[in-house]
């Protein structure tokens, strides 16, 4: 997948309208109680993204200038 598209990705995610690789909304993610952050660990790209591909979810988003730029518009 292209960063272009990774950049939608992760912006549509947190604006409410898109979902991760497995299907969850930002607001699914947020949700997660005690358990489900002890035993889930292919989120953590989606709520803090970088630049550099996972490791731990590969299908996760990675950022770019323009991405990082679509967060700093009002």
């Amino acid at each position: 997948m292209s960063e272009m598209q990774d950049g939608r990705r992760i912006v549509a995610f947190y604006e409410g309208s898109g979902r991760d690789d497995r299907g969850r909304s930002l607001d699914d993610l947020l949700g997660f109680g005690d358990a489900a952050l002890e035993c889930t660990h292919d989120f953590i790209q989606w709520l803090f993204p970088l630049r550099e591909r996972s490791g731990a979810n590969p299908a996760a988003p990675r950022l770019d200038d323009a991405t990082v730029a679509a967060f700093h518009e009002p």
